[in-house]
């Protein structure tokens, strides 16, 4: 190996020496790194997981309440469509039976 091209440092190991330290060096660095990176990653990962079973429980737990909001809103929409049309049968009760309707209704009734 020329080891002409590299910079010359201040210690007296033979070039290859050097070389197989720092190589050494490097890769003990490289798989410290990568333990490293693969921890986090895998703490990563976790509370990912987590963070999507939370997601889903709480859409689950959302998605449940709004269709029984749904459901008594259909509920409610039915009572209201009966109650209206109660009300205008009263109502057309009250205006038949109203005391000018009530005044009026005998004198027809003897004009006939």
């Amino acid at each position: 190996m020329n080891t002409s091209h590299y910079p010359r440092t201040h210690f007296t190991i033979c070039p290859s020496r050097k070389q197989s330290i720092k190589n050494l060096n490097f890769r003990a660095h490289c798989i410290h790194r990568r333990k490293r990176t693969s921890k986090q990653a895998k703490e990563k990962a976790r509370r990912l997981w987590i963070l999507k079973r939370k997601m889903l429980l709480k859409n689950l737990k959302l998605y449940t309440e709004n269709k029984s909001i749904i459901i008594e809103n259909e509920k409610l929409r039915k009572k209201a469509a009966f109650l209206h049309i109660e009300n205008m049968a009263l109502h057309s009760l009250l205006q038949i039976n109203s005391p000018t309707q009530l005044a009026l209704l005998p004198n027809e009734v003897e004009q006939n």
